[in-house]
């Protein structure tokens, strides 16, 4: 909106909060209570074991609550340039995102970011559910119908790839470029598949090869290292464990990492 401020080229998204859940607003109630002894861990949505040495598992309401309010300044934000006609100006932008994304809203992403700039200068890349995964059934729908709706519509101004099974009874993906207006799409292979066992991405994967000596699964384990989060799979019985199975299960690095490293090199090359 300053013109007199240096504008960047080109912005690089990945897993962007341009929206979180709506709950994050009630962030703010604990403090009616949360600050006689008693009530204190009301400050907080999740207390958990700090096992990971790069990123906290407990959460505070304070920090639900911030992100929550400066969502909607970026979406408001993102109104007013595209009243104005700024929203001309505003860098070319590629985003990874996952559809099923337990932290930041993947639908925000499309209505509040992509649909707002309407151009065919952006472009997003969806990675879809598995899907030859065992047990969709135990999956929500909602999030296949995200991606049905996509594949439907007519009016999409931005560029939009999805990295998706070949087929259903296939785990190697490929990536569909749906154009944008309607004009049809197209598919190549890419080289990569699904891991056995693997049902989707979620937000933290996207940075993380399969050969993170943390969050992968093929590094080599270092002598010193006590602990391998992406590899744990652990079994016993039930409500021993002080963390959930969700967490536990959550997973952490990205077996599409090479494609999309690849998406970006190229992307990051092409000069205007």
């Amino acid at each position: 909106e300053d013109n007199a401020l240096p504008q960047p080229d080109k912005l690089l998204l990945l897993s962007p909060a341009i929206g979180v859940n709506p709950a994050g607003i009630v962030g703010s109630w604990h403090r009616l209570v949360s600050w006689l002894p008693y009530f204190e861990r009301f400050r907080w949505i999740d207390v958990l074991p700090e096992y990971d040495p790069f990123k906290y598992n407990s959460f505070p309401k304070n920090a639900g609550r911030q992100m929550y309010r400066l969502t909607k300044r970026i979406h408001a934000g993102l109104l007013r340039i595209r009243q104005t006609g700024a929203i001309e100006r505003f860098p070319e932008t590629l985003a990874f995102q996952s559809v099923a994304d337990g932290t930041v809203s993947t639908a925000a992403v499309l209505d509040h970011l992509y649909q707002l700039l309407g151009s065919s200068r952006h472009e997003l890349v969806l990675f879809d559910l598995n899907r030859k995964a065992m047990g969709q059934g135990f999956m929500d729908p909602s999030f296949g119908d995200l991606v049905s709706d996509l594949m439907e519509s007519q009016d999409i101004g931005y560029r939009l790839s999805l990295v998706t099974n070949q087929s259903e009874s296939s785990r190697e993906v490929v990536e569909t470029e749906l154009g944008s207006r309607g004009r049809g799409s197209r598919s190549r292979a890419i080289g990569l598949a699904w891991p056995a066992s693997v049902y989707s991405l979620s937000h933290v994967a996207l940075p993380f090869g399969r050969d993170d000596p943390l969050y992968g699964v093929t590094a080599p384990e270092a002598p010193a290292a006590n602990i391998r989060i992406g590899t744990w799979a652990p079994r016993g019985e039930k409500d021993l464990l002080a963390v959930s199975m969700s967490n536990v299960m959550r997973l952490r690095f990205n077996p599409f990492l090479p494609y999309q490293n690849e998406r970006i090199r190229g992307w990051v090359a092409i000069q205007e």
